[in-house]
């Protein structure tokens, strides 16, 4: 009977273990992604700042320009803290700062 229920505890601590690595990742994962499309978004404000003064020549249209630089060198270096164990999104960050 002892033996039972040590046994049926193990299984449940192992089972339970693997559930919460499992629901770790998955936070990390959803993370990563906001952290991308935080990128994403920020690039999409500097490039419209950047047609914004192009077309006109004025200097409060490159507001988006700026405030999506400070946005996108924060969350940049979030992302790549996050990815530091993954060394292709690592070489895909790497693209995204040069086209940048």
């Amino acid at each position: 009977m002892i033996s039972t229920i040590i046994i049926l505890s193990t299984l449940v601590y192992i089972n339970y273990d693997k559930t919460e690595q499992a629901v770790n990742w998955n936070t990390h994962s959803f993370l990563v992604l906001n952290d991308f499309n935080k990128l994403l978004l920020s690039m999409v404000n500097m490039e419209t700042g950047e047609r914004g003064f192009v077309i006109t020549g004025q200097d409060n249209f490159l507001e988006p320009f700026h405030s999506g630089k400070t946005s996108f060198n924060k969350t940049f270096q979030d992302v790549k803290n996050l990815t530091n164990d993954n060394p292709k999104q690592q070489d895909n960050l790497e693209q995204i700062q040069e086209a940048e």
